[in-house]
């Protein structure tokens, strides 16, 4: 997400949501290593928060620099830097990249850019991608920012915050090139471009829009001043922080009703957000009295909402479920979890009645199934879910070949079966959200690692359902191959999880769903 920055005003505190806000309190955090503003930030896979480029106070040029701060630790750390640019936008793709994109080389003056940089957080790299904007986005540079967002479609999407031009790309098929979509308006100023769980693109300026194929204005903003930041959350709202007024609002879809809302901690404008681990992070930017500043703030829990589900078991202590309950084989210990508590499957497994339709999901008609795990040192198959008789049903494992544990499923329709495996390294001792989604639509079907597409394939045909149990941890067949780690909050859906949900789980983290 990227700000709207304005005239150096004093900026008042101000909080704004799209819907309904759980009870949550702003904290503060450590510091930005250095004062900021005019920057961007996004969460990378690894679930850290990325901080690019801005200005840094005593030098009016851009910085390059890039700070990433750890959750799991509270500490801010170098991160290999990218080339120096100022109000540009920064977002992650569904192929787990962060891309950097437009923004100026000079902080008061000088020619807005077309380049467009990523960053993977494994080899820990930036490269320039060939796929340069086909046009520079004529940023101000006294009073606005580039605006992105990551779509529902696995485009990057791209706005000039007057809303003309618009671009996006598909990450999996950059060789396409940019594409140039319908604008949103004609001299609007947006502090905000996001996906929503509805798989629709929405802007926020002076008026908002909502984009399916084309823009339909939806409603006016309630101020008359600039300089918002906005950030579309894992529970289905957008926040915007900062600006130019006293009061918080919010507003939910679909009455376009704009009511008040708790305010940030401390007023800022010129600050960049992300959402880490459950959590808002709003950092730098200017104070009221026009001080550049290194201060960090983080509103939370935000948790993730999915919509209907037909299975979740949430492991906090019981063997209780929303579909059905679970009967213990062995020892199943519930320590602590991603999410509070998860159930502990070194010992023992779990199983589920086979007969309910909440446990017989079906490709036909789409389905997902995820969940959070933390895997001990394998070897060879493990079974994470078994629900297979003869030669139907569906089977999720990990295999281990040359010290590499990937993720898998197998499908059986009756007539044969089909083991798709997704590529990726899944590492130890750490927890890893995994979501499998199977649609017919060709390549409909996917394997997702921390809210990235790793997999993508066509399943086969047919039904899957049975009435054998649904073994957790355990294989239908082989006892030696049963899963030998943690699980949490396993979910399973009648229905293809889009992207954007995907990726609110992953964000949401500790913080969970409801």
């Amino acid at each position: 997400m990227i700000n709207n920055s304005s005239l150096p005003f004093a900026a008042l505190p101000a909080l704004l949501a799209l819907s309904s806000v759980a009870s949550a309190q702003w904290t503060t955090q450590p510091p930005l290593p250095a004062t900021r503003y005019f920057h961007a930030a996004a969460t990378g896979p690894d679930g850290r928060m990325y901080v690019t480029g801005g200005v840094l106070q005593g030098n009016p040029k851009p910085s390059g620099s890039v700070s990433q701060f750890d959750p799991a630790t509270g500490q801010w750390s170098a991160a290999p830097g990218m080339g120096p640019r100022a109000r540009h936008a920064a977002v992650t793709g569904c192929d787990g990249r962060i891309y950097v994109i437009g923004g100026y080389a000079w902080a008061g003056s000088g020619t807005p850019g077309v380049t467009v940089e990523s960053y993977d957080t494994n080899t820990t790299t930036w490269q320039t991608e060939q796929q340069s904007l086909p046009t520079s986005i004529p940023v101000n540079p006294n009073t606005k920012s580039v605006v992105a967002a990551s779509g529902a479609d696995c485009r990057i999407y791209a706005a000039d915050p007057s809303g003309d031009p618009v671009f996006s790309l598909d990450v999996f098929n950059k060789a396409a090139g940019w594409k140039q979509e319908p604008p949103i308006s004609s001299g609007e100023e947006l502090f905000h471009l996001g996906a929503s769980h509805d798989g629709l693109l929405y802007s926020h300026g002076w008026s908002n829009y909502r984009f399916a194929s084309t823009w339909t204005d939806l409603s006016n903003f309630p101020y008359s001043a600039t300089d918002y930041l906005g950030i579309s959350a894992p529970d289905r709202n957008v926040y915007i922080i900062g600006g130019l007024q006293p009061q918080a609002h919010k507003v939910e879809y679909p009455a376009i009703t704009w009511t008040s809302t708790p305010q940030v901690a401390t007023s800022r404008r010129d600050l960049a957000a992300a959402v880490v681990d459950g959590r808002i992070y709003a950092t730098g930017g200017h104070l009221a009295s026009n001080s550049p500043s290194s201060l960090t703030q983080s509103w939370g829990p935000v948790r993730a909402r999915t919509g209907a589900y037909m299975a979740w078991w949430r492991f906090n202590g019981g063997l209780g479920g929303s579909c059905t309950s679970l009967t213990a084989s062995g020892t199943v210990n519930f320590p602590t979890g991603k999410v509070l508590k998860g159930a502990d499957l070194a010992n023992g497994y779990l199983q589920a009645n086979g007969s309910p339709s909440c446990v017989n999901l079906d490709a036909s008609t789409g389905m997902t199934i995820e969940f959070w795990m933390n895997r001990g040192n394998l070897t060879g198959l493990q079974s994470i879910l078994d629900k297979r008789t003869g030669n139907r049903g569906y089977h999720v494992f990990l295999h281990t070949s040359a010290g590499i544990t990937r993720v898998g499923i197998q499908l059986a329709n009756g007539n044969k079966y089909v083991n798709q495996i997704a590529p990726a390294d899944i590492p130890a001792t750490q927890w890893v959200h995994v979501a499998i989604v199977l649609s017919q639509a060709s390549n409909g079907a996917s394997i997702w690692l921390n809210g990235v597409r790793v997999h993508q394939f066509t399943p086969i045909a047919g039904t899957f359902t049975n009435t054998a149990p649904l073994l957790i941890g355990a294989h239908s067949t082989v006892s030696q191959n049963r899963y030998k780690g943690m699980l949490d909050e396993l979910t399973l859906y009648s229905r293809p999880l889009n992207p954007v949900e995907i990726r609110s789980i992953f964000l949401a983290g500790s913080a969970g769903k409801i």
